[in-house]
């Protein structure tokens, strides 16, 4: 017997995901070609629900190249939400000294998301493309938030305030 620790649809989120970063990337034939080390006729496999592959799943060092290759973690955001977490991308040149900018940042990215899920619950109810933009601005005022925290990080690893 074949004991799985998750529901069968969270392995076919898996497979989706892997679908949607192969044709991000360019499709199973340059992705094998150009990219990874996996042949194009096992990428297909990766994806593929069928019964014959309903097993098979990509390997983590081929996500890496894909992921690398497309700039985007299809894969590993997939699965960090399969365990109830959230993928934010780390902030680059983050520095300490302009607190006010971000203060500005988070104050600025948390009201333009109040604005929207305000305006958006004007009706009782939110539509999709609603739905699209309050998540896009949630998102992007998240990042200020990381942003933040990695510059009180460098204080607290004995940065200048």
């Amino acid at each position: 017997m074949n004991m799985r620790t998750l529901p069968r649809n969270d392995y076919w989120a898996i497979k989706a995901a892997t679908k949607a970063l192969v044709d991000r990337c360019g499709g199973p034939t340059f992705v094998s070609d150009e990219v990874t080390r996996v042949q194009k006729s096992t990428v297909s496999k990766y994806y593929s629900t069928g019964e014959e592959h309903e097993g098979t799943f990509i390997p983590a060092d081929a996500i890496a190249d894909l992921e690398a290759h497309c700039g985007e973690p299809v894969i590993t955001r997939a699965l960090a939400e399969l365990t109830g977490h959230l993928l934010v991308p780390i902030p680059t040149g983050v520095g300490t000294a302009h607190w006010l900018g971000h203060l500005a940042g988070v104050l600025n990215g948390g009201a333009k998301v109040e604005v929207a899920f305000s305006e958006a619950l004007a009706d009782g109810s939110i539509d999709l493309a609603e739905a699209v933009e309050v998540r896009r601005l949630t998102l992007a005022a998240m990042e200020r938030l990381a942003a933040l925290g990695t510059a009180l990080d460098k204080v607290i690893e004995g940065g200048a305030a």
